[in-house]
């Protein structure tokens, strides 16, 4: 099992090094770019939730994605 802990760490690691970060996503999806760090989550009331989003820039998309923890299969 995956920690949350070790995936946004290594992301955030490439992420402040430049490097670009390639993520094998739970769907299948494989997508490459780069994070903006992690945001925690709210609901639709302003309350804050149990999880936190990774906010990554996939190349050659024009909107950021948020993906939770259990969206991310591996790192490539």
């Amino acid at each position: 099992m995956v920690r949350k802990h070790d995936v946004f760490t290594d992301i955030e690691i490439n992420s402040n090094a430049k490097k670009k970060t390639t993520l094998l996503l739970v769907n299948g999806e494989v997508i490459t770019g780069v994070s903006h760090g992690v945001e925690p989550a709210y609901d639709d009331d302003g309350e804050e939730l149990d999880f936190e989003y990774l906010v990554f820039s996939v190349d050659n998309e024009n909107q950021d994605r948020f993906l939770k923890l259990d969206d991310i299969k591996k790192i490539v």
